[in-house]
């Protein structure tokens, strides 16, 4: 007796191929799974997005200006600013560090930047507070800084006042659905030019020296003595 014919396509017989059907239909359910995993993250990043677009951000930075008839930044100001796209409510700034250079005019200012709530900041809005000048901050929270120096000042060893900022995104909502943010402040990563030194020539030039930490008191006596003569 005959065994029966079985038909093959490119050697496989319908069973293969019923197999191999099988198989690339899982493949292809797998991939249409992991491409609508990955557009659905992608969507949801984008609303993400969107949202905290809507949302408030509020910030605390250091900002420096002129005094009047002067070119040279020579005035520090604490600035609290919504930098986000929604209206921030019940914005304060609890301060952890004792605040330099706030009372040191030898009376109370009162509160510090922030420790009065301010109810409600828009989209973009601003609060300047005046600290103090940088020729009364600088000895204060700069490290190794001499007003008699000439060279600039690197931002090591700054001293930091840190604090805790807090708002919310609805007018009276509860403490625990306020968002609250870590703030630094000091002189540091901002370029802030010296003052106009008016002294003569010759005392830059000595304040010059000693800054490079030469060893030269022989020709700092020379230069002192040029200078008498010179008057």
């Amino acid at each position: 007796m005959q065994g029966a014919v079985v038909s093959t396509w490119w050697g496989l017989d319908a069973a293969a191929w019923t197999a191999l059907g099988t198989v690339i239909g899982a493949l292809a359910a797998i991939a249409a799974g992991i491409f609508a995993g990955l557009a659905w993250r992608a969507a949801r990043k984008q609303v993400e997005i969107l949202r905290r677009q809507q949302e408030p951000e509020v910030g605390v930075r250091v900002e420096f200006s002129p005094e009047v008839d002067s070119i040279h930044a020579s005035l520090a100001h604490v600035v609290i600013m919504n930098l986000g796209g929604g209206t921030a409510f019940d914005v304060s700034v609890k301060w952890i560090d004792e605040f330099v250079g706030w009372n040191d005019d030898g009376h109370d200012r009162g509160p510090r930047p922030g420790e009065c709530v301010i109810p409600i900041m828009l989209p973009g809005e601003r609060r300047s507070f005046r600290w103090h000048s940088l020729s009364v901050l600088k000895p204060l929270l700069l490290v190794g800084y001499s007003q008699h120096e000439t060279s600039r000042v690197t931002s090591e060893g700054v001293r930091r006042i840190r604090g805790t900022l807090r708002w919310s995104k609805s007018a009276g909502a509860a403490s625990s659905e306020c968002e609250e943010r870590p703030v630094i402040i000091d002189l540091s990563g901002v370029t802030v030019p010296y003052c106009s030194d008016t002294r003569p020539a010759s005392e830059q030039l000595v304040a010059m020296i000693r800054t490079l930490n030469f060893k030269v008191e022989p020709l700092t006596h020379a230069v002192r003595e040029l200078a008498k003569q010179s008057k």
